[in-house]
């Protein structure tokens, strides 16, 4: 047996891993391994087991999520260790970056003297009852279809499964705000308090760029809800340089820079909404360019929600300081901080998946107006220029959506790309060697069209009879208006983003798909809050992966080609 495969077994007998975990599985790589390991939680617990009392379990940060600040943290402590408690001298330990960045894994390997340890179970949590009791209430109802009481017992059960999802939510905000703690103390010249922030979303090493100043300086990021903190490392700290409020902005891709084959050569913006300071960011690979995007639009979303201002409200993310019942489901706002949204109007709270359907504002339109008079007040003699596109193609290089361009590509090879899509599924590409720069493919009616792009006189078209700004703005025009306006034989709209199609795909089928252990249908909306989790709409059928963070609340399942945790009292099991 490979030696990388003995270390897995090896884990489980530590009981350390499950005995089902996918280091075992017969299609697992020894990358499988060491993303295991990467983050430091079960090295450190693996010290715990083999020794009792060597580390102590309140230095572990046992949810870091990938964040590189507390992964490293653990990994070090783990070391520290093995050289205080255990006496392994530093030459025999590894670089904690080693392990995080997966870097020369086989080196790390240290063949040791045949021996046993004594093995001691985990320290064990004490459940708490409340949390059970939604299971025996379900069990009651399954005996009781035929008396007059399962009425009562249908609403006993959505309350306590409400109640144990606010609870879990409470011990999990409450870890998420000790990881918060551990960011504010590493940062230095930092006023205020991170939590006043949101959640955090991600952290790590990227080199950015203003558009000022053209310098490009390695920072370390801080991504939460609201803004994303720019800092340069000192030693195992950090020193703040700047604080970038992601309300005032929006996120572009770069897709020229992907052309690069060189490391940190991928690249997207932030560009402020009023013209002023704007960012850029390189990313060491393609792939952590991805992660990095998808959890700036998640951040986004959270802040400015696409129905924040759904039937005449304004809502904001908010936090809570009484336990509040959504205006729309009468379910709990769950957590101890930023729960869902308040409307700054007529104070209704609310869960993000429940803002398009939350009763009409109570305020009347007359505050609306009175609130817009307030923000764009002028005054005599003021000057106002013309509003002029972020994206004309007369100042910079058009940018386009992360799903949506191509890049450099030749007619045939486009025909191959989208001819295993869906009809609608289009992409943007380069021309090589073309007067006209940029064409528009789509799957149409199983055959692929391409729709050259017209620059002329500082305007954009496909037809002369309509004319646009910016590509941006010509694709998203077409996204709601059918092409058949400029071409009679293609009647459909820009419907599908190819890479976003890729996506959705690809986490089901280029991953080893886990064995499904059930299937449920929603029973309420959910709105994932990160890109960790799977949002839910009422009726979805969702396969069940995972049931091991039960306890918690979260199953991990997929549905809509997503796979991602999601409550679990939101669903009802089929077949139980």
């Amino acid at each position: 047996m490979e030696e990388w495969r003995q270390c897995g077994r090896w884990l489980i007998d530590c009981k350390v891993l499950p005995p089902n975990h996918r280091v075992v599985w017969p299609s697992a790589v020894v990358f499988d391994l060491a993303q295991a390991l990467r983050d430091g939680v079960l090295l450190c617990q693996l010290l715990h087991n083999l020794s009792p009392g060597s580390i102590d379990l309140k230095d572990i940060n046992f949810r870091p999520q990938m964040s590189q600040f507390l992964c490293l943290k653990n990994i070090r402590t783990f070391l520290k260790v093995c050289h205080d408690k255990f006496g392994l001298r530093n030459s025999e330990l590894f670089d904690p970056f080693d392990l995080f960045d997966v870097r020369d894994f086989g080196k790390v390997k240290v063949n040791v003297q045949d021996g046993k340890f004594k093995l001691q179970d985990l320290l064990v949590v004490p459940m708490q009852r409340v949390l059970k009791y939604h299971l025996l209430l379900k069990e009651l109802l399954s005996h009781s279809s035929d008396r007059p009481e399962k009425q009562q017992l249908k609403e006993a059960l959505e309350a306590m499964q409400d109640l144990a999802m606010y609870i879990n939510e409470v011990k999990r905000d409450k870890e998420t705000l000790k990881k918060i703690c551990e960011f504010q103390k590493s940062i230095e010249n930092l006023q205020g308090k991170l939590e006043e922030f949101g959640r955090p979303k991600i952290d790590g090493e990227l080199k950015v760029r203003s558009i000022v100043n053209h310098t490009k300086q390695d920072r370390y990021l801080f991504l939460f809800d609201k803004v994303v903190i720019v800092c340069k490392r000192k030693g195992y700290n950090y020193e703040l340089k700047e604080i970038i409020e992601l309300l005032f902005h929006k996120m572009t891709d770069d897709p020229m820079n992907n052309k690069d084959i060189k490391k940190w050569s991928y690249g997207f913006y932030l560009i402020h909404l009023q013209g002023k300071q704007g960012f850029q960011f390189f990313c060491k690979t393609e792939d952590m360019k991805r992660k990095w995007m998808e959890q700036f639009e998640m951040a986004m979303s959270n802040i400015k929600p696409e129905k924040a201002n759904a039937n005449h409200h304004n809502f904001q993310m908010y936090t809570f300081e009484k336990t509040t019942n959504c205006q729309a489901c009468k379910m709990f706002l769950r957590g101890t901080f930023y729960q869902g949204y308040f409307c700054m109007k007529c104070g209704s709270g609310a869960h993000k998946e429940c803002l398009e359907i939350i009763p009409p504002c109570k305020i009347s339109k007359s505050f609306d107006i009175l609130a817009v008079f307030k923000r764009t007040r002028l005054l005599v003699n003021d000057l106002i220029d013309k509003s002029c596109c972020l994206f004309s193609t007369k100042s910079h290089p058009v940018f386009y959506g992360s799903f949506r361009f191509a890049g450099n590509m030749e007619r045939q090879q486009t025909d191959n790309l989208l001819k295993s899509h869906v009809s609608g599924t289009y992409l943007i590409r380069e021309r090589p060697a073309e007067a006209e720069r940029f064409a528009i493919s789509i799957k149409f009616n199983e055959e692929v069209k391409h729709i050259k792009v017209v620059e002329k006189d500082n305007w954009i078209h496909i037809t002369e009879a309509k004319k646009f700004e910016s590509l941006l703005e010509l694709v998203e025009y077409y996204q709601t208006h059918s092409l058949k306006e400029s071409f009679k034989q293609l009647d459909t709209t820009l419907k599908y983003p190819y890479k976003s199609r890729e996506r959705s795909t690809s986490r089901t089928f280029t991953l080893v798909t886990p064995p499904v252990v059930g299937t449920a249908v929603a029973r309420y909306n959910f709105a994932a809050r990160d890109m960790r989790e799977l949002s839910l709409r009422e009726g979805d059928v969702v396969k069940i992966y995972s049931r091991i963070g039960g306890d918690q609340g979260w199953w991990k399942g997929e549905t809509n080609g997503r796979i991602g945790w999601f409550p679990s009292t939101y669903v009802e099991e089929e077949g139980v």
